[in-house]
């Protein structure tokens, strides 16, 4: 069987579905009128949310049926004003955080990159969850290389020069279909002499990945959102999979549906995080 909880975690990244209750989804355009139901519950989570400071859970402070406390926190999570932080908790988004403030702090006292565990584990107790979130995505940090992280102003991709990088960026996967693998994306713009050896591939995906919405798929390829490449490829695995008498390897993937050979090197991947696809022997894969 597939990973309950994997399956789950896959179902909430996809808008196509909503949770109605714990782990349970139902396709979106069969709820849109109890989504609607919801809008205005949701709308005075959103009230407490910017008036507060900080974290705040919502579901415990409006008493609420199951199905419609479900409903509202989807309507947040697609929320410009707020951020989700996980577990039902919400954050202001734009506002000073005193979290983020004391992480910025606590690195420029550094004066440099640091290991990301090393340092999440020096912070308070309380909240590293979040700390943790913060170190991740927000645009005030960045991985220079893996495991660490510095802050975003050591580093020349401020300003004019970031909106540089991702213009040039955006016309690349123009040229070239939607699509890129990182190494050549990245080996194209140092190939320009604009930024410094600084300027890696881990350091690239990780300012898209914090400044775009642009899809990087098991750090090998970038591809415009729209054409949901991630997905492409998992259809096409499960697809040549289900039409299989017996499970297969990679390479058998390949010889059955060649489509798939150029993205050979995120096939491991994708067949590793896909909740229908199982194997005992992480050799051969079939469907669940």
């Amino acid at each position: 069987r597939g990973s309950h909880s994997a399956i789950a975690s896959a179902l909430r990244c996809d808008r196509r579905f909503v949770e109605v209750g714990p782990e349970e989804f139902d396709l979106r355009l069969r709820r849109v009128d109890e989504l609607e139901m919801a809008r205005p519950l949701a709308d005075e989570w959103r009230r407490r949310i910017l008036e507060a400071d900080g974290r705040v859970e919502v579901a415990p402070q409006v008493p609420t049926t199951r199905a419609s406390a479900f409903f509202a926190a989807d309507l947040l999570r697609s929320d410009a004003q707020v951020r989700p932080l996980g577990r039902g908790a919400f954050c202001a988004r734009g506002r000073g955080s005193s979290t983020l403030e004391r992480l910025i702090r606590d690195l420029r006292q550094a004066k440099g990159a640091v290991p990301f565990a090393r340092f999440l584990q020096n912070q308070r107790e309380g909240g590293r969850r979040l700390q943790a979130q913060l170190l991740r995505l927000s645009r005030a940090f960045v991985s220079p290389s893996e495991g660490l992280v510095d802050l975003a102003e050591n580093y020349p991709l401020q300003g004019d020069r970031l909106d540089w990088l991702l213009r040039d960026v955006d016309l690349r996967l123009q040229d070239r279909g939607g699509y890129i693998p990182a190494s050549e994306l990245c080996s194209e713009i140092q190939s320009e002499g604009l930024l410094g050896s600084f300027f890696t591939e881990h350091l690239l995906l990780d300012v898209l990945r914090r400044n775009t919405g642009l899809e990087i798929l098991a750090r090998h390829f970038v591809a415009e959102p729209e054409l949901h490449l991630g997905d492409w490829i998992r259809a096409r695995i499960r697809q040549t999979l289900r039409g299989s008498d017996s499970a297969l390897t990679r390479d058998e993937l390949i010889a059955t549906c060649p489509a798939l050979a150029e993205f050979d090197l995120v096939l491991s991947h994708c067949l590793e995080s896909d909740p229908l696809v199982v194997s005992s022997d992480q050799m051969h894969f079939q469907l669940v």
